[in-house]
């Protein structure tokens, strides 16, 4: 006579779950990630000469295409932030911009 099985309770998840937890586990923060698409957003077609290249904890990395470019958004970099912030509601995702010219950073 055989033992009775222990009937196995297997969880369902879906791919997109199973997606989500695996890049929990490495540290994918969906919403700090999401900054790089409201700063295109914010800057419209000036995004592409003041490009968000990464994240350092809390500090948004751009590089800037000009020093005329750099000096002009280093004199804005105060609503920048406010705008890119306000866009999480009161979560506070981004601490600070740091702007430099391209070819002139080392990430």
């Amino acid at each position: 006579m055989r033992p009775a099985k222990k009937e196995e309770k297997k969880e369902s998840r879906s791919l997109q779950e199973l997606l989500e937890s695996s890049l929990k586990k490495l540290g994918f923060d969906k919403e700090r990630f999401a900054v790089f698409e409201v700063w295109d957003r914010l800057l419209g077609p000036e995004a592409a000469k003041a490009r968000a290249v990464g994240l350092k904890g809390t500090r948004l990395c751009v590089e800037v295409d000009s020093n005329a470019r750099l000096h002009d958004i280093t004199l804005r970099k105060r609503t920048l932030l406010k705008k890119v912030n306000g866009h999480f509601g009161t979560n506070n995702v981004i601490s600070d911009i740091i702007f430099t010219l391209a070819g002139h950073n080392k990430l």
